[in-house]
């Protein structure tokens, strides 16, 4: 009995270690199947809006106009705001995410709502062409057309702004 116990007092830590290990590799396990799953719909959402971005960017290419719908709630002072951008051409279609291909603003007094094209569309020849208000707010477009200032005069402030493709930029 006494070598028995002399036999496996030698091997009883190496043997708790391996049977902690072995709970902890399954756990790890376990653990990383979850994950992965989480993982997997991280990346084929990531893929799928990529897609989408690389179709909108062909869509980009054969556009000569595109327009962003801009809607501001809250009025001066207020910059929660929401919009859209999308084509007419060739039966109409959205350029997802607005934000790539549209860049808007607020200047420091609030009152004044600035929306050019990102530096993608801006490179990709476009400019302002003409505001519209559906709510008769007041509007700027800066003399290279660069950009335009939107007044934030109530409210709900709604505004279509179009972009057109300039000869000789390209």
């Amino acid at each position: 009995m006494e070598e028995l116990l002399n036999f496996s007092s030698a091997y009883l830590p190496p043997l708790i270690v391996a049977v902690l290990a072995f709970i902890i590799l399954i756990f790890g396990v376990i653990g990383f199947f979850f994950d992965a799953r989480t993982i997997y719909e991280a990346a084929r959402a990531w893929r799928v809006s990529k897609l989408e971005f690389n179709s909108s960017l062909q869509h980009l290419k054969s556009v000569e106009y595109f327009i962003a719908h801009v809607t501001h709630i809250g009025g001066n002072f207020s910059m929660l705001h929401s919009y859209f951008v999308y084509s007419n051409e060739d039966g109409g279609f959205y350029f997802n995410p607005p934000k790539e291909f549209v860049s808007i603003g607020f200047n420091r007094g609030g009152d004044l709502m600035i929306v050019s094209p990102s530096s993608l569309a801006s490179k990709a020849g476009f400019k302002v062409e003409s505001v519209t208000s559906s709510s008769g707010g007041q509007s700027h477009i800066q003399d290279d057309r660069s950009f335009c200032h939107v007044g934030l005069d109530s409210l709900k402030n709604e505004y279509q702004v179009k972009f057109v493709r300039f000869e000789g930029i390209q």
